[in-house]
Formats: structure tokens, C-alpha cells, sequence
């Protein structure tokens, strides 16, 4: 079987992982989550393994461990997320606190206890900071770019849209909402096009990138413009 093109049980790895975690840092570890497509029970054959650990002290000898744990077990090469220590995590950027929050899926220990606090401020300076990043991603890309864009850079460039519309709505609404397909329909106009785009792109649905590329610039445009 190839394991690569199956939706990993992600229970049963997450149950071996933390075995292995807790065998080589005993007392040492404060949180164990999972992110991602995996932790909003949206996952596919390509989704990556986002995990989000915290330990008391975080050294590069135990980076060396952590990667040597990673690399015994099934689907190393879809591992990635988030290892810090407990001061790094307390003086983490408070404009990604929110998105922290709200999107880690806690397995042993509660990630909210652990974190800093946020303001409304910190959100929207999420949001421009995110917005800001894409909007010049594009125009360099369009300009300096060897080709127009691919369908696997236009992909790429709208996977921020579904988190800068997770915060966005967050601040109207005062609701996090965690899935794609629900948080579609709870938006109207030009939020909802990017969004939709955004999920043509990731099956693959799309013939003419170039319309998807005005639109997602007119969205970068629109954001800005009204934050």
C-alpha cells in the first residue's frame, strides 16, 4: 500500500508519537497538539502533520531527539509544526496568539493556559501583516516571475486567504470558525469568491489561473484598503 496517498489515522499516530515523546522527555513536556487540516478533521492524501509541542526548555539537543523520533515513525516526510520552549511560546508575537488558540487541537495538556494573552489590535495587525505579505508576493511574482503563475504557486498563494478570513470574521462576529466549507458560507461578495477559489485550487478545478490571479490581487487591494 502507498501510504502517501491515504488519510493518515491520525489518532493512532498521534498515540505513538506521544509515547515516544514522553519516553525520551519524561517530566518535560507542557503540551502536545496537532494543527492543520488534521486538526480541523479537514485532511487529504497530501496534508501535511502539523504538530504543535511544548516542552519545559527547548535545546538543540532535543531538536536532534525530536527529529530522530520523527524519522523512526510512519510519514516523516509529512511531519512539520511547531516545537518551542515555554519562555519562547510566552513571548510569542501576539498577532499569531489568536490564530494559535483557536486552531490547535490539544491532545495532552490545554495550549490556551500556556499562551499569552491578545487584543483586537493584535488581530488586525495579524491580518494586514498576513494580507500585506501576499499582496507583495504577488506583485513580485508578476513582474519578476521567470513564467506567469503555475497552478501549484497560485495554490500556495491562496492558502493564507483561509486564515486571514478566519480572523477577519472573527473580529466581526466574535466566532472562530475552524471549517473551510462552514466558514464559506457564512461570507458574502469578493470574501467568499477567494475563499471558494481556494478550494477549486486545492482539487485541482481551475483551467484559467490567470482570472484567479486578478482576483486574488483585487482581494490583497480590497483588504488593504479597508482594514
Amino acid at each position: 500500500m502507498n501510504m502517501d496517498k491515504q488519510v493518515i489515522d491520525i489518532d493512532s499516530y498521534m498515540q505513538e508519537l506521544s509515547g515516544h515523546l514522553f519516553a525520551h522527555f519524561p517530566r518535560r513536556i507542557l503540551y502536545l497538539g496537532l494543527q492543520g487540516s488534521y486538526g480541523r478533521g479537514e485532511a487529504t492524501p497530501d496534508s501535511d502533520i502539523d504538530i504543535f509541542l511544548v516542552l519545559d526548555i527547548l535545546t538543540i539537543k532535543d531538536l536532534d531527539i525530536y527529529r530522530q523520533i520523527i524519522n523512526s515513525m510512519d510519514y516523516a516526510d509529512k511531519s512539520c509544526g511547531f516545537i518551542c520552549g515555554r519562555q519562547e511560546l510566552l513571548n510569542w508575537n501576539p498577532g499569531e496568539i489568536c490564530q494559535l488558540s483557536h486552531e490547535t487541537k490539544d491532545y495532552w495538556g490545554q495550549l490556551k493556559t500556556l499562551l499569552p494573552d491578545y487584543t483586537d489590535i493584535d488581530v488586525i495587525n495579524y491580518i494586514k501583516r498576513q494580507v500585506g505579505d501576499l499582496y507583495h508576493q504577488l506583485c513580485h511574482q508578476y513582474i519578476h516571475g521567470v513564467d506567469s503563475y503555475t497552478l501549484s504557486e497560485l495554490r500556495q498563494a491562496y492558502k493564507s486567504v483561509f486564515y486571514i478570513l478566519q480572523n477577519k470574521y472573527y473580529l466581526q462576529k466574535g466566532n472562530f470558525v475552524l471549517s473551510k466549507k462552514d466558514l464559506l458560507f457564512l461570507l458574502t461578495g469578493i470574501d467568499q469568491q477567494v475563499l471558494e477559489v481556494s478550494l477549486l485550487l486545492k482539487e485541482e478545478k481551475i483551467e484559467d489561473l490567470s482570472q484567479y490571479y486578478e482576483l486574488l490581487f483585487s482581494w490583497c487591494q480590497y483588504q488593504l484598503h479597508n482594514l
